[in-house]
């Protein structure tokens, strides 16, 4: 085999591994995004249950103080 044909060879395989690892980047990619989405769903769901006790806790605060005294 000639020198070219052994460089055109390796170039060929070193394409190969390349795409190949370009496919698994846009897999990981594809799966942080989701991620992303999924984890922002739950911080927003959270702050909502947060604020909604905070309420709750004021309102039970402010109402104890003006209840009368047995």
């Amino acid at each position: 085999m000639s020198e070219f044909a052994d460089i055109q060879r390796a170039l060929g395989r070193i394409e190969g591994k390349q795409d190949a690892m370009l496919v698994q980047l846009e897999r990981g990619t594809d799966r942080m995004d989701k991620h992303d989405k999924r984890i922002g769903s739950l911080e927003r769901s959270r702050h909502w249950v947060t604020g909604v006790a905070a309420g709750i806790g004021a309102l039970i605060g402010i109402g104890s103080g003006h209840l009368p005294k047995l």
